[in-house]
């Protein structure tokens, strides 16, 4: 009886202790260089609440230089930049490089809060949150799915 006290005092402990994805903050940026950028997306939607729309937008554009000293550099690798303007304020939200694929982005409202949401579709998976941290002004960064393993998507006919 002791051992099972003891292993189910162990098991609520180290589910307890589990750590949270409380997320990452993204400040205001200061410079955004585009050079060499294609504008993708461009929209205008009121994240922070205030009753004026923010403008966000998707650039493409080349891959950074840091990884460009590669051997090999594939052509259909890219850098993806989400940008949102408020005012004179700058936040690049989402600044990646990704391999064979492309990123899409939408907007959740939740009552007062509207979120905006990132997909990576490429050989990475991942979703992302922004949520506008008013009393910081700033952003929240949630990861709520990356991949960690090869994905197989099969073909599909229609």
């Amino acid at each position: 009886m002791k051992k099972r006290i003891m292993l189910l005092s162990s098991l609520i402990f180290l589910l307890g202790c589990e750590e949270e994805n409380k997320g990452s903050f993204i400040e205001e940026t200061k410079e955004i260089n585009r050079t060499n950028y294609n504008m993708m997306s461009e929209v205008r939607v009121d994240l922070d609440g205030n009753g004026v729309e923010e403008l966000i937008t998707l650039y493409l554009g080349p891959v950074k230089k840091s990884e460009a000293n590669m051997a090999v550099i594939k052509t259909d690798d890219a850098n993806w930049n989400l940008v949102v303007q408020d005012g004179d304020k700058v936040y690049s939200l989402f600044d990646q490089k990704v391999k064979h694929g492309n990123v899409k982005f939408w907007f959740e409202n939740k009552g007062e809060i509207t979120e905006l949401v990132v997909f990576m579709n490429g050989e990475q998976k991942e979703i992302i949150t922004y949520q506008y941290d008013r009393g910081n002004s700033r952003f929240i960064k949630e990861t709520h799915y990356k991949n960690k393993g090869t994905i197989y998507e099969p073909y599909l006919r229609y």
